[in-house]
C-alpha cells in the first residue's frame, strides 16, 4: 500500500475514535483496569459486565459482585505481580420476593438477616499467594482475627495492611477449598465471603 493512502487510513482511523470519544464517554468503571492471570500455571477470570449490590435483583445479563471483598491471586515465585480473581456474591432469593407463593421456603431467617456469600475462583498449578482485601472501610486488627477453613490445612495468614491480608496456597495435585473469613465478616448481618480455590473449572453458583 502507498505511504501516503496508508497514512491517510491511520489519520481517518484515529479520528473516528477521537470523534466516537466525543460523541460517547467512556463507560469503564474499576473492571477495565482489571488485570487477571492467563498462563499454563494460573488462570483468574473477570466480568466487566457486575453490579455491585447486596440488595436487589441485577440486571439480565449482569453478574453480582461482591461489595465486601476484593481478592487477588500471584505466583509464589513473583508474589509482587498480583492479578485480580473476581469474586461473586449471591444473597437470598436473588434480591427478590417471592415469586407466586407465601409458603415457608427457607429462606426466610436469611433474607431477614440480610446473610450473603462470596467466593472467588481460579486456576493453579503452582503455589500461590491469595490476598483478600475489605472493601467496607472496616479493618483487621491482626492476622489472629482471620481464619482459614478447613482448620485442618492449618495455613498461615499474613498482613499486608489494614484491610488486607495474604494466605499461602499451595499446589495440591485433588485440589480444595480454602475459606479465609476476617472476624469483622461474622457481625450482626452475618455477612459471609468464601474465597474459593479448586483445580478444575470455576465453581458457578
Amino acid at each position: 500500500m502507498n505511504r501516503r493512502i496508508l497514512a491517510l487510513v491511520l489519520m481517518v482511523t484515529v479520528l473516528a475514535l477521537v470523534a466516537l470519544a466525543l460523541v460517547k464517554p467512556w463507560e469503564g468503571s474499576d473492571s477495565s483496569r482489571a488485570r487477571t492471570a492467563d498462563s499454563t500455571t494460573l488462570k483468574t477470570w473477570w466480568f466487566d459486565d457486575h453490579e455491585q449490590n447486596a440488595e436487589g435483583p441485577v440486571a439480565d445479563e449482569a453478574v453480582r459482585r461482591s461489595s465486601f471483598y476484593e481478592v487477588r491471586v500471584a505466583s509464589a515465585a513473583a508474589p509482587e505481580q498480583l492479578f485480580d480473581s473476581f469474586v461473586h456474591m449471591s444473597i437470598p432469593r436473588s434480591g427478590r420476593d417471592k415469586q407466586g407463593y407465601a409458603d415457608e421456603d427457607g429462606a426466610e431467617f436469611a433474607s431477614e438477616a440480610r446473610m450473603t456469600m462470596c467466593w472467588s475462583s481460579f486456576l493453579q498449578d503452582e503455589d500461590v499467594w491469595v490476598e483478600v482485601s475489605l472493601t467496607t472501610g472496616q479493618t483487621i486488627g491482626s492476622a489472629d482475627e482471620v481464619t482459614v477453613r478447613p482448620l485442618a490445612l492449618d495455613l498461615t495468614v499474613e498482613m499486608v495492611d489494614q484491610d488486607t491480608v495474604r494466605v499461602p496456597v499451595p499446589r495440591t495435585a485433588q485440589g480444595s477449598a480454602r475459606r479465609p473469613r476476617p472476624a469483622s465478616s461474622l457481625g450482626r448481618r452475618s455477612r459471609r465471603c468464601d474465597a474459593d480455590r479448586r483445580s478444575g473449572r470455576p465453581r458457578s453458583e
